[in-house]
Order: structure tokens, then C-alpha cells, then sequence
């Protein structure tokens, strides 16, 4: 069995779960924090968005690292529009997907 085989099949399940929590997430909230603590709702949303997209970094490089010492600290995106947020999100699926079939 492949990489592709095995892993496809349930990045397809949980990227399906996500995309709906995702499709939730109103527009008029997206400054909402549970606390002065936490992030806002705008940005978890950002960042489930941008996850799947880490996919072909983590397949294709020896090293992901997001904080490297010698270099810029990575930013998530802010997309203030939950139907933009949406869209990061499904080109960062077809991208995990097709890094992931790719993949030896």
C-alpha cells in the first residue's frame, strides 16, 4: 500500500470535517475572542485554513520550521472574509492532496 493509498482517504474525511466548521464561521465575528488570553475567532479560522497548505513543505523539505532562529517568524494569514477563508482553504486541500499523492 502507498503513501497516497493510506493517507488520502482520511485526509479527504477530516479536510471534509474542517471545510465545515469552517463554512460556519460568521463574518460579523471574526474579532470574537473567548478570552483576552486567546485569539480571536478570525484568526483559528485563518490557521485551520492555512494548515492543510504546510502539507507539501513537510513532504518536500528535510526541515518545516515556522520560527526559524536565522530568519522571519511566520505569519499566519488574516483574511477578514470568511468566503476568502474558505477559498485558502480548499487550494491548501488540492495542494496537501496532491503533495501526499506525489509522495514515495
Amino acid at each position: 500500500m502507498t503513501i497516497a493509498e493510506l493517507m488520502v482517504p482520511e485526509l479527504d474525511r477530516e479536510m471534509a470535517q474542517t471545510r465545515k466548521i469552517l463554512e460556519l464561521v460568521p463574518a460579523d465575528k471574526l474579532e470574537w475572542k473567548a478570552s483576552e488570553k486567546l485569539n480571536t475567532l478570525g484568526w483559528n479560522a485563518n490557521h485551520l485554513a492555512e494548515i492543510a497548505g504546510w502539507t507539501k513543505f513537510i513532504v518536500d523539505e528535510d526541515v518545516f520550521n515556522i520560527a526559524p532562529p536565522d530568519g522571519p517568524k511566520y505569519e499566519t494569514p488574516s483574511l477578514k472574509d470568511p468566503a476568502e477563508i474558505l477559498a485558502a482553504f480548499d487550494q491548501n486541500v488540492v495542494s496537501a492532496r496532491a503533495a501526499i499523492e506525489a509522495a514515495s
